[in-house]
């Protein structure tokens, strides 16, 4: 897995050429030859479609290299971010439409889980895991088929939001404590936040990120839709 996630610039332009051509022909034989207007998996495949061409996209700049000027190069990353989620908008329906990027949201939970090992503690790997997965199925299944998850299974929802509480807020930043304890080099204090440390950086917004994710936890439980703090 983690060779997967953490590929050369070539593979990874390999995989994201092979899955664009994929879907493509798959588009193409069945509404182009076979004439459905709407085949099963259609919103799925215009997902991948997004996501592989960003991916080839972002591949251009370490394959141009020194041929282009450096604001060419860059200017691939801003077009690959704006060919995603151009395609993502449109694929979410009236009052789901968060749910695409929630499912792109969770495959990179499990990315970070496969390349983490020995950098963040296992525990919050594993919520990263087990929430990642669970939120691919219940975002994907909401997001390309439609399907409303019953009410005895909304629990769920809550072991997701724990799991994003612990993996990308507790996890990072206990790694981050420990960083420094297995390095023991002192960082000098800054006065101004706006000048913070790498590490004071991921402090405050793995602190605000928790907190913000409690809220709406107790939000939940309390049945309000809207409150004074929204």
């Amino acid at each position: 897995m983690k060779s997967f996630f953490a590929s050369t610039d070539k593979e990874n332009a390999q995989q994201a050429g092979y899955l664009f051509l994929i879907v493509n022909i798959l588009g193409f034989v069945t509404q182009g030859i076979m004439g459905m207007e709407s085949p099963p998996g259609e919103l799925l495949v215009n997902f991948l479609w997004g996501l592989s061409l960003s991916g080839v996209i972002l591949t251009i700049k370490p394959l141009l290299g020194d041929n282009v000027p450096e604001n060419w190069r860059e200017g691939t990353t801003f077009f690959a971010a704006a060919v995603f989620t151009a395609n993502t908008l449109l694929l979410g329906s009236d009052g789901n439409e968060f749910a695409p990027f929630f499912f792109f949201i969770c495959l990179n939970m499990i990315a970070l889980y496969a390349v983490s090992e020995g950098v963040i503690g296992n525990i919050y790997r594993y919520s990263l895991l087990v929430g990642g997965a669970i939120g691919m199925g219940v975002s994907g299944a909401g997001a390309f088929f439609g399907y409303e998850l019953p009410e005895a299974l909304m629990p769920l929802g809550l072991v997701i939001w724990l799991a994003f509480i612990l993996g990308l807020g507790v996890g990072p930043l206990l790694a981050w404590n420990n960083k420094d304890l297995i390095i023991k080099r002192e960082r000098k204090k800054m006065k101004s936040v706006f000048v913070a440390t790498e590490k004071d950086d991921v402090r405050g917004s793995a602190l605000a990120f928790i907190v913000a994710n409690i809220y709406y936890i107790v939000q939940g439980f309390a049945g309000f839709e809207i409150t004074p703090l929204d």
